[in-house]
């Protein structure tokens, strides 16, 4: 893989714009290509880590753990046996109180 090809992460705290005029926000994903001359200092401050973008079933995988997560917080019996369908729902009766 060439170094063009190395895929990126941005974990600055705010969007930023590149110097092609692309936005670039918190946690998106882009290949060093995609980076020109003038987005060097992005780089030297730190901006950016190598990271390559989850799988689908990643991102699914990470989004219920997170809900079960939260089920814990607040309490939620039989959290680790529901969807996340399920899961949401109980997290909103959870919050709302009832």
């Amino acid at each position: 893989m060439s170094d063009d090809d190395r895929k990126l992460r941005f974990v600055g705290d705010h969007a930023e714009s590149l110097a092609s005029g692309r936005m670039i926000g918190p946690g998106e994903y882009l290949t060093a290509g995609d980076l020109g001359p003038d987005d060097k200092w992005l780089q030297d401050e730190g901006r950016f880590i190598d990271a390559t973008e989850p799988s689908a079933s990643e991102r699914k995988q990470a989004e219920h753990d997170q809900l079960v997560a939260q089920a814990k917080t607040l309490d939620i019996a039989g959290r680790t046996r529901m969807s996340d369908a399920e899961l949401r729902s109980a997290i909103a009766d959870a919050e709302k109180g009832d």
